[in-house]
């Protein structure tokens, strides 16, 4: 029987991988999968770390299913990743290595095969079979200095105008000598930059002006720096593929229709945020989780309108002001907790906001603060004490 990578871990840093190797009845452990003298292949979620990995290592995000690399000192991790998968995470995938091309019988659907004689990666398997393979060599493509820039900057090379090359794919500008100098991103610098699909700002960037990502058709994976205090008003609005960003402590506001019209699952505010905008998160339809933080002073007025996969919604203590139809359209919100023993200014509270809504928790002390007060008494029989929260 040959041996399968029945399983993958994977640590909180995102870049450790182990996996379960079964030969014929024995199983044993292995740290990162190996493919040839230096090169190492990680597994992660979300873009690769700039200081993580060597010179020809590769890096999948099992998210987008993205291969970067090899890693070199020029490019970092690359400019351009293959897609290896579409739509399905890795998590589900098992690994095949071999010695040459894999055998039409080996594996099953969805599975990788990593040739470690010739170099190549075959997958995932469908059910034509293992499909044309991906060349896993030290080939880092090189860019002649005198070939037509990617972006265009301003004159104290200070600001990124725009980005003219509409066929990268991935962009890292900690990579760039030119671009780690750059501390603004102008309105609508990116777009149109339609094959895009990830990018890592620098930590210098302070300052991204409005709308420099709207309308990026295939953008999925952004990594902002904690350099940034304010996410600008429709900065990601319609990237109807974005599905993870990265947001780091030192973000204080979240504008208006800043992060819109996206495809998040779930979303960590860090607790540094003090302002969440109008329409911030509105028309995120695929959203299951988001998780706010103490030190939030305000939520704007539809806020997370149209939500519509939330169920359960807790506010923190801090919270002083949510603004009308923060949560219209939210029809599935089952649980709403408060934490504030004092009742949040909320401007026309009304069961349209949760009309599946059960449960309204609160603290134990403000429990009969809540149900007189005229705004909350019509929904005074689903206010209950957090205590009696079920644990989750």
């Amino acid at each position: 029987m040959g041996i399968l990578i029945k399983s993958i871990t994977i640590s909180t840093l995102g870049l450790f991988a182990t996996a379960s190797l079964f030969t014929g009845c024995n199983k044993e452990t292995v740290e990162l999968l190996k493919v040839k003298k230096a090169s190492t292949i990680y597994i992660g979620e979300g873009t690769p770390l700039l200081d993580k990995g060597e010179k020809g290592d590769y890096y999948i995000d099992k998210f987008t299913g993205l291969l970067y690399g090899p890693k070199s000192e020029e490019n970092g991790w690359g400019k351009n990743p293959i897609r290896l998968i579409n739509e399905n995470q890795l998590s589900n995938s098992t690994f095949v290595p071999g010695k040459g091309a894999p055998n039409p019988n080996q594996g099953k659907i969805g599975d990788l095969y990593i040739d470690t004689k010739n170099l190549k990666m075959y997958g995932p398997k469908n059910e034509q079979g293992w499909g044309t393979p991906y060349d896993l060599g030290d080939k880092t493509p090189h860019t002649p200095k005198d070939e037509w820039p990617d972006y265009r900057l301003s004159k104290d090379q200070k600001t990124l105008l725009a980005w003219v090359n509409q066929r990268t794919v991935h962009i890292d500008m900690r990579t760039d000598a030119r671009l780690k100098q750059v501390t603004t991103i102008a309105k609508e610098a990116f777009t149109p930059s339609y094959g895009l699909t990830s990018i890592i700002i620098s930590d210098n960037v302070n300052q991204i002006e409005e709308s420099a990502f709207s309308e990026l058709p295939f953008l999925e994976v952004v990594t902002l720096p904690g350099s940034i205090e304010n996410i600008k008003r429709g900065l990601f609005n319609q990237c109807p593929r974005l599905r993870i960003i990265n947001l780091n402590e030192g973000v204080k506001i979240i504008e208006d229709f800043a992060l819109s019209d996206a495809s998040f699952e779930q979303i960590n505010i860090p607790a540094s945020v003090r302002k969440i905008g109008g329409y911030a998160f509105a028309n995120n339809e695929k959203l299951l989780k988001i998780k706010l933080r103490e030190g939030l002073k305000e939520i704007g007025s539809s806020a997370f309108a149209h939500c519509t996969e939330l169920t359960h919604f807790e506010i923190p203590e801090s919270v002083e002001r949510i603004g009308e139809g923060a949560f219209s359209g939210c029809y599935n919100v089952n649980t709403l907790v408060l934490h504030s023993k004092e009742i949040p200014k909320w401007p026309n509270y009304h069961m349209a906001d949760f009309e599946e809504l059960v449960d309204i928790y609160v603290p134990d002390e403000s429990v009969k603060l809540y149900k007189n007060d005229p705004e909350w008494e019509p929904d005074w029989g689903k206010i209950k004490p957090i205590s009696q929260m079920p644990k989750q």
